[in-house]
């Protein structure tokens, strides 16, 4: 009576038959004895007559035929198409939705860092124009020469400008001015959640915006008293300026962390998913795709630790063409290359590799 041939055994006979039958329909040459050998296995199986020397002839088969057909294994060849399919889609699904927030996240930024200087230059440039218009129209007489609204008689005394045409240039230019400047950071107050609250918005009796917003960012037709003009639109350009300020220093807060430090994670995780996906397609292609590896796993977390630390490191310049999202995402798809990086800074600092 022959033993009972493990059954162990008898899978390890099923796996070589798969690699032979791969082998044979990808143009794999092998020895005739390599599958002369496969083959006696599993007659013997079938029959259960197995001696020691055919076991040995078996496994010594077997290992030719898996060098031969290295990186395709049997794990690889089995998995279904359905789990492939699976699988891709949820790779697809969590690439298209970090892509999407990346997209949101930098669209944001960027609005938000252009409002920021357009509002630190109107600020500039309005600075300058309120210096002027206080030089030419001198200070008020009284309280009355500050209040905004339309002016029916001309003033007391006719003050002398000088030209006239380029005091009414410069209070055109300011006035235009103001209303861009409470504009954007009226819009850019938006993306803070209206953290600030707008002079359009004041609740003092008093001010000039609750009784007449218009005449606070407008020129009076008529230009009947430019000294009152001018002193009136200093005073809404001070409101003015205080809420761009405010707003804008807030933005640079909240999105400048954002931009600084969350962006870059997020890039670094878009640049292992363009890996994985693209690793994934050349797997699928050459049989070597395996859904239980975890390197993929690992490499996504690989990447969110690279774009945290990408900013402690001068991978790059300023004058690099580069920018550092750019790296990040880089870092991310090639996490090799920047973990060389370190292990170049550790030899450096004299650490053996």
């Amino acid at each position: 009576n022959q033993p009972a041939i493990d059954t162990e055994f008898v899978g390890s006979v099923r796996d070589a038959e798969l690699l032979l039958r791969y082998a044979a329909t990808s143009g794999v040459t092998l020895p005739e004895g390599t599958i002369a050998a496969i083959v006696k296995a599993r007659e013997c199986v079938d029959r259960g007559m197995l001696t020691p020397e055919m076991v040995v002839a078996f496994f010594a088969a077997a290992t030719e035929l898996a060098a031969k057909t290295a990186p395709v294994t049997t794990e690889t060849l089995r998995v279904s198409d359905e789990r492939t399919r699976r699988n891709l889609r949820w790779n697809g699904a969590g690439a298209i939705a970090l892509a999407l927030l990346v997209a949101v996240f930098s669209g944001i930024s960027f609005v938000t860092v252009s409002m920021s200087d357009e509002i630190a230059h109107g600020i500039k440039h309005a600075d300058e124009l309120a210096v002027k218009l206080r030089t030419q129209v001198g200070p008020p007489f009284d309280a009355s020469e500050t209040i905004c609204g339309a002016v029916d008689k001309v003033p007391r005394a006719k003050p002398q400008f000088g030209d006239e045409s380029l005091l009414i240039t410069e209070l055109q230019d300011f006035a235009s001015g103001i209303r861009m400047l409470l504009r954007t950071a009226s819009k850019l107050d938006f993306f803070v959640l209206s953290w600030e609250q707008s002079p359009l918005d004041t609740t003092d009796a008093k001010s000039g915006w609750r009784k007449d917003a218009n005449a606070m960012v407008h020129l009076d037709s008529g230009l009947v008293n430019m000294r009152r003009e001018g002193l009136c639109k200093i005073g809404a350009y001070q409101d003015v300026r205080d809420f761009g300020q405010n707003v804008r220093a807030d933005t640079l807060a909240f999105y400048g962390a954002i931009t600084a430090y969350l962006l870059p994670v997020l890039y670094a995780l878009l640049g292992a998913f363009a890996f994985n996906l693209r690793d994934f397609s050349e797997r699928v292609r050459r049989r070597t795709y395996h859904p239980t590896s975890y390197a993929n796993m690992a490499r996504t977390i690989a990447a969110m630790t690279v774009g945290a630390i990408i900013s402690l490191f001068n991978v790059f310049s300023p004058e690099a063409s580069l920018q550092p999202l750019a790296v990040a995402f880089l870092a991310g798809y090639g996490v090799e290359v920047f973990f060389a990086f370190l292990d170049a800074l550790l030899t450096t600092f004299g650490s053996k590799k």
